[in-house]
């Protein structure tokens, strides 16, 4: 999927781009995606933000202490989808959206994204 999204933005004009994943968790993918892309898009501004409501949390946080390694080790804000502005991002990419829910409604409806990517 780094290799995708590099090739694909390599194509975008030069421009600032906002890229934000939505369901972020513990931050794993963030981690090797936004290193990637950095390393090998250097002559590229790129902004990767990386958002989690925490909602599953609650529920593992007694076995695995995850409050700690998620917030601190992984660069994942404290966030929902709905409380951001789609229109400010160029790049979407979507994981772990929980049963019942639909978070591409919010992206769907914006014409600013270039690229989406439902996981």
């Amino acid at each position: 999927m780094s290799n995708f999204l590099v090739e694909k933005i390599e194509s975008i004009p030069e421009k600032l781009i906002n890229i934000l994943e939505v369901g972020a968790g513990n931050g794993r993918l963030t981690y090797f995606l936004k290193n990637t892309i950095v390393e090998k898009l250097k002559n590229k501004k790129i902004k990767y933000d990386a958002i989690d409501n925490f909602s599953w949390d609650n529920k593992m946080s007694g076995s695995l202490g995850t409050p700690y390694w998620i917030k601190r080790i992984f660069d994942v804000i404290e966030m929902s989808v709905d409380s951001i502005q789609i229109n400010e991002f160029d790049i979407i990419i979507s994981s772990w959206m929980p049963k019942n829910e639909d978070w591409t409604k919010y992206f769907r409806k914006n014409n600013t994204v270039k690229i989406f990517i439902l996981i």
